[in-house]
């Protein structure tokens, strides 16, 4: 499945990466690092990836993504 299209902070993350003047290559290396440091962590801890408590997380670090996905909904 494209992750890119189907999660909400992939998708914003990719558009801010494109918006920052990144080409699409660049701005796909940069996505799937932070999909490598996720799924990283999810494999360390045992638990299955949760789009919702990773958006919650977001939110609650401050995180600029977290607003830009909030002013997109």
């Amino acid at each position: 499945m494209n992750r890119r299209k189907a999660s909400l902070w992939a998708k914003a993350f990719y558009q801010a990466q494109k918006q920052a003047g990144k080409t699409h290559q660049a701005a796909i290396r940069a996505l799937a690092f932070k999909w490598i440091r996720i799924l990283f962590r999810c494999w360390q801890d045992r638990v299955p990836y949760d789009e919702a408590k990773y958006l919650l997380a977001l939110h609650q670090k401050g995180s600029p993504l977290a607003q830009q996905i909030l002013s997109q909904a």
